[in-house]
């Protein structure tokens, strides 16, 4: 699309940051930032029969609206839906409750996980 992308330090606000273009390349590629995040859960809701994918996952979304929750990422296969989610020990334990209680036929787990992500130059 031909638009530079420039990621700056919040922490240090002098510091020109790194500048993502299309016309920049490396002699060889390479890893130019690696970030991360901790203290995250994948809330995991397994439904052998998820016939209603669209429908289902909505209100899946319905409930952690409810409950203020940010969502980070998403991921789905065929019969599971996971949302990586930045929560409260408290409110992930409500919302859990809630999606048992909503779905009873579905397996609600969680576990806590970190993201991690890897932009490069090739």
């Amino acid at each position: 699309a031909g638009i530079s992308l420039r990621v700056r330090n919040t922490f240090d606000p002098n510091d020109a940051g790194t500048l993502f273009s299309g016309d920049y390349m490396p002699d060889m590629p390479c890893v130019e930032i690696v970030t991360g995040k901790s203290g995250l859960v994948a809330l995991e809701v397994f439904e052998q029969d998820l016939a209603d994918g669209p429908s289902f996952d909505s209100a899946l979304l319905e409930v952690l609206a409810q409950h203020d929750v940010r969502i980070v990422s998403k991921s789905s296969n065929a019969n599971t839906i996971t949302h990586y989610l930045d929560v409260s020990a408290g409110v992930l334990a409500r919302v859990a409750a809630e999606l048992s209680a909503r779905f009873p036929a579905a397996e609600v787990t969680s576990r806590q996980v970190a993201m991690v992500s890897v932009i490069g130059s090739d």
